[in-house]
């Protein structure tokens, strides 16, 4: 939900607390792109992006009419994306960054853990699941060591 003014917060929370729901409220970021960057160990996988519509948000609507494109970020980008999934004690996950419209600085929206990977796999033709069993049997075999 989006608040745009302290009557509609009111409101909201009234709502959310007569139906004792958790309450978290974010700063908005207006953007126009959000990054899906796929992480295992200590290094991004794969990514794409979503693009704005007129609504807000990136994640809604029909899946198959959403504005998607395959975008390379720099390293500083991948560097976040890495540390977020680690700093959760994971070794796999999806990490949403939103880029501001006015200054394109990077914000991390979320981290999901399980999260949905075939939309950046088809998109990328990286094969994210494959990648993840050979990462999975070679943690088995001690060739790889996590923190």
């Amino acid at each position: 939900m989006k608040i745009d003014s302290l009557e509609s917060l009111f409101s909201v929370c009234d709502y959310l607390n007569s139906k004792s729901e958790p309450i978290i409220l974010r700063k908005f970021i207006k953007h126009k792109e959000q990054a899906r960057i796929i992480v295992l160990g200590d290094k991004v996988l794969a990514n794409h992006t979503n693009l704005t519509s007129e609504d807000f948000r990136t994640n809604v609507g029909n899946n198959n009419s959403r504005k998607r494109l395959v975008k390379e970020y720099d390293e500083k980008i991948k560097n976040m994306a890495v540390k977020a999934v680690r700093s959760l004690g994971y070794e796999f996950g999806g990490v949403d960054i939103l880029f501001e419209e006015e200054t394109n600085n990077p914000y991390i929206a979320e981290v999901n853990f399980p999260c949905f990977f075939p939309t950046t796999q088809r998109l990328t033709n990286i094969d994210i699941s494959g990648k993840m069993i050979d990462f999975l049997i070679n943690k088995s075999k001690g060739k790889i060591v996590t923190k």
